[in-house]
């Protein structure tokens, strides 16, 4: 080999080297980093639990009776509790899976039905007070499936939080349904029809970061990309269209365990 030759191998040798050097530095840094952010959103939701707690107590009159004109005011105190203990929840999974690395699930055998009656109760009163319809339609009864179930329950109610944001006119639908292989949710609204061409766009991790032109929200939560992608880590999948005329459909689905009762 030629001495420019020698030269030039013993050049891109180097700069391979540096380069998975600083990889390795850079990757270490993030999962430091990942570390770090998951500890304080584990500290931020030990005050919000307690603030929860409390209110939760004020509901059940533990602290004495509550004043009539007082148990909206706590009613919505409390969803709101369940939806910044959601966000936090949402939050930490998101460092574990995209900086630190070492996210982790329980699976279980989950009763299906209970856990769709959590999800209703935590957006009941955000869609009154929206004046929202909030029909529910099931077929048939439903059984176990296979999933984590504190993550499912959290993905089922941002695709409602979802309709409750984006919907435009008329009820938010929610059929559940059991078949051998998988238990379903669809949730549907009327969105708008400017909204078509942005369906596939949304389910992106990333969605709510892209830039934009205008202010306005692109999203609910950390968006429907983070919903998917956990409810994939869970055994889940979902999936999301809009039709022409705005019409929107949500799926959420889980391995069936055990077929119906």
């Amino acid at each position: 080999m030629s001495v420019w030759g020698t030269f030039f191998v013993g050049a891109a040798c180097g700069a391979l080297g540096a380069g998975a050097l600083a990889w390795a530095i850079a990757h270490t840094r993030i999962r430091r980093l990942g570390r770090q952010l998951a500890f304080v959103l584990h500290e931020i939701n030990t005050p919000v639990t307690a603030l929860n707690m409390t209110v939760l107590n004020l509901l059940t009159d533990t602290f004495g009776p509550l004043p009539e004109f007082a148990k909206p005011w706590v009613d919505m105190a409390r969803e709101q509790h369940i939806r910044l203990g959601a966000l936090l929840a949402q939050t930490r999974d998101f460092v574990h899976m995209e900086l630190s690395g070492d996210f982790q699930v329980s699976m279980d055998a989950v009763p299906a039905k209970p856990l769709l009656e959590d999800a209703l109760a935590g957006v009941h009163l955000g869609m009154r007070q929206s004046r929202i319809e909030l029909r529910l339609e099931s077929e048939g009864e439903l059984g176990r499936m296979r999933t984590d179930r504190d993550r499912a329950l959290r993905c089922l109610m941002d695709l409602l939080l979802h309709a409750r944001k984006f919907r435009v006119s008329g009820p938010v639908v929610i059929r559940s349904r059991q078949r051998p292989e998988r238990v379903t949710f669809i949730v549907e609204y009327q969105g708008s029809p400017e909204a078509a061409s942005q369906a596939a766009a949304c389910l992106d991790v990333y969605y709510p970061a892209r830039r934009r032109a205008t202010q306005t929200l692109s999203a609910t939560g950390l968006g429907l990309g983070m919903t998917r992608l956990l409810a994939r880590r869970i055994a889940g999948e979902l999936d999301f269209k809009i039709g022409r005329g705005g019409e929107a459909t949500m799926t959420l689905s889980f391995p069936a365990e055990g077929g119906a009762p």
